[in-house]
């Protein structure tokens, strides 16, 4: 007889979301479970290559090197490239998301969801698997005790002197900005709850949302009705190991190694493909530090 629990972890995006995934599945199977990562197929190889068991979920989007550079602008524009990437990649593909995963997660014990895989909820309430959800850094949560500060809207910082009442407020005002038209539509015609709109409050699992982030970067707000657990900090190396020191005494001694040289500003694996120029003059700079 098998053993262990047959566990769906689902993401969509670049090597930042990946990763987390690849970690905790690698520590599942090390517990005697089976993990399966469901994700774009550009991703098989990756995933496959660290004996992790992988399935292809659409939308199918080919590697950053041969992506549209336009197409890439406009998604890594500051201001309204995280609208453009709602809009026009991740909704138009949630039916076929949805298809897809509902397969997938056909015999499985429990469900584990990515802050933009809005066809997770979905299926999770449709066919009644557990279901964990999981958010990457603080602002998913979009606390109006500790309100997130996107880059070009430095202006939130001075928002919370106002209060929470006040920044929900303003948070609900801004919310009307990402509609999920395709989602609602899914819904309506599946006659499932509404849980509320799938990239801000209907991400979360009523049951349980892993924050996969260390406190120091965001602590627990008021505002947390929901169940929220930080699991220990995995790391992928040759295998998963368990961080034997506190992320606070990693974060001191960072600190005392850069304090002679200049601050260098790391970016994603998504945007250095889009940055031309920009890749090119960090890695210069960056270089005596190697």
């Amino acid at each position: 007889m098998t053993s262990g629990k047959r566990i769906i972890l689902t993401t969509f995006g670049s090597f930042g979301d990946i990763h987390p995934y690849m970690a905790i599945a690698l520590e599942l199977q090390s517990r005697g479970h089976r993990p399966v990562i469901a994700s774009g197929e550009l991703y098989r190889e990756k995933i496959a290559g660290a004996g992790i068991n992988f399935v292809p979920i659409r939308p199918n989007i080919p590697p950053p090197q041969e992506q549209d550079q336009e197409l890439m602008d406009q998604i890594m524009e500051p201001k309204s490239g995280p609208k453009f990437l709602w809009n026009d990649v991740i909704l138009p593909g949630v039916r076929e998301s949805y298809e897809d995963l509902l397969s997938v997660v056909a015999g499985a014990d429990l469900l584990v969801t990515h802050p933009i895989t809005v066809a997770g909820p979905l299926v999770a309430q449709k066919t009644g698997i557990a279901w964990v959800s999981s958010v990457l850094a603080p602002m998913s949560f979009v606390s109006a005790y500790d309100p997130p500060v996107p880059p070009f809207w430095q202006w939130l910082a001075h928002v919370k002197v106002l209060g929470p009442r006040f920044t929900k407020l303003l948070f609900d005002l801004l919310k009307k900005h990402y509609q999920a038209g395709p989602v609602e539509i899914l819904r309506q015609e599946f006659g499932l709850p509404d849980l509320g709109n799938p990239i801000f409050e209907g991400q979360h699992s009523p049951a349980l949302v892993l924050a996969l982030f260390s406190s120091l970067f965001g602590a627990p707000q008021p505002t947390g009705r929901r169940r929220r657990a930080s699991p220990v900090l995995l790391f992928m190396t040759n295998r998963v190991r368990r961080c034997r020191e506190s992320w606070r005494d990693f974060w001191t001694r960072a600190r005392r190694r850069l304090s002679s040289r200049s601050a260098r500003r790391p970016f994603g694996s998504r945007a250095i493909f889009t940055a031309r120029a920009l890749r090119q003059r960090n890695c210069s700079a960056a270089a005596p530090c190697f």
